[in-house]
């Protein structure tokens, strides 16, 4: 079993990591600032997230270089506690304080379907953190190996938390077993909130989700996170994707902003590695990029689907 203690005795091999010490001594000055408070969207500038964000996910790429998550191909000081299937790491590039990558101990690709169950235990195991599920499409930077990431929280709660939480809800689901999904087409994105509160109920209560509303898996990002008075319970916030990345991504130097959505980006929090970028955020823009990046509504969500199936 994981517990916050001793996740953090892996922190420790930061005194004989120099290149991961400096990034995590490095979010000392790194800059956030709040872009617009409808939706609540946040800038950060971190420079150390630029491999990341600018990380080829193409198929000739991905099939051409080592895997970096494989155990035989991850740096010397990069110690791992075992839990169960997986191996827990420390982020070397770190948004958080407490930046975790959990990995498959076999390499697999980035599929979550049948490991929903070892999400829902990993934030019951680690409350103060959230978890996330990058797809392959919308986030992922290795694609072709199974992990999730996890970090204590910039914000409690986040930016998402508050706008679905606080906003307008519609029951699509409903379990007195299982427990209950509903939709929120809260500020410029559509989330899907599924209440669990049990391990062996996840997989039922999120396959339900995928299949009424014809989610593609490898395009969308899954957020987890217990909550502080009920460890038993989690909540998922899952948003469907509909791009990778904005045109900005690819736009002339006067326009270009670097920046690929994945599930932090889309909980609300712009991490940004060049300084240009960070300052020329303006409300106007964050709303631009969310609103490429995901679906507004259920809506827009079947009217997508429909045009791609017939």
């Amino acid at each position: 079993m994981l517990t916050v203690m001793n996740v953090q005795t892996l922190f420790d091999m930061l005194q004989v990591w120099p290149m991961a010490k400096a990034n995590y001594k490095a979010l000392d000055s790194v800059l956030m600032r709040e872009v617009c408070d409808s939706p609540h969207i946040y800038a950060m500038y971190n420079p150390e997230r630029v491999r990341s964000t600018v990380a080829r996910v193409d198929h000739t790429t991905i099939s051409s270089r080592p895997c970096f998550l494989c155990e035989a191909n991850r740096p010397t000081e990069q110690t791992s506690l075992p839990w169960r299937d997986y191996s827990v790491l420390v982020n070397p590039f770190p948004i958080f304080r407490r930046h975790l990558t959990i990995v498959s101990r076999s390499h697999c690709p980035q599929d979550i379907e049948g490991r929903s169950a070892d999400m829902y235990a990993l934030a019951t195991e680690l409350p103060g953190f959230s978890v996330f599920f990058n797809g392959p499409m919308c986030g992922a930077s290795a694609p072709d190996h199974f992990h999730f990431q996890a970090g204590d929280d910039i914000f409690a709660p986040s930016p998402i938390q508050i706008e679905v939480d606080n906003g307008p809800q519609k029951t699509i689901y409903e379990s007195e077993e299982l427990g209950c999904i509903t939709s929120s087409e809260c500020s410029h994105r559509l989330v899907y909130h599924a209440v669990s509160h049990s391990e062996l109920g996840t997989p039922r209560l999120l396959s339900h989700l995928f299949a009424i509303r014809w989610l593609r898996k490898d395009m969308m990002n899954i957020i987890a996170k217990c909550r502080e008075d009920n460890h038993s319970i989690v909540d998922f916030y899952v948003i469907p994707r509909r791009l990778f990345r904005p045109w900005q991504y690819t736009a002339p130097d006067d326009e270009r902003v670097l920046i690929s959505p994945a599930a932090v980006e889309v909980a609300g929090i712009y991490v940004l590695p060049r300084r240009e970028d960070y300052d020329r955020m303006t409300p106007e823009l964050a709303k631009d990029i969310m609103r490429q990046s995901c679906f507004a509504s259920d809506e827009v969500l079947y009217r997508d689907y429909e045009q791609t199936n017939s």
